[in-house]
């Protein structure tokens, strides 16, 4: 059975292959994230607008503040998997 993906995790997943990839555009983060066009388009939408990712000729490229919710989403991921829990 397929694990669901919370909104928080699918952020996660978004950002970190932003960052893995350095700069991606939208079809290979699309086959990437494993999402329908229009969810993802919503994701970015909203990250954009939160200053986590930028766009730039045609190509996405995480900011500092999406390197800092990285950082601190796997803090917090460590912290309740410390207690046996998942998020």
């Amino acid at each position: 059975m397929k694990k669901y993906r919370s909104k928080l995790g699918i952020i996660y997943d978004i950002l970190k292959i932003i960052d893995d990839e350095k700069e991606i555009k939208i079809t290979k983060l699309l086959s990437k994230a494993n999402l329908s066009y229009s969810r993802l388009q919503g994701y970015i939408d909203y990250l954009e607008k939160n200053g986590l990712i930028k766009k730039e000729n045609e190509v996405y490229k995480i900011t500092e503040k999406g390197l800092n919710f990285l950082r601190e989403y796997k803090k917090f991921e460590n912290f309740v998997e410390a207690f046996g829990l998942e998020l």
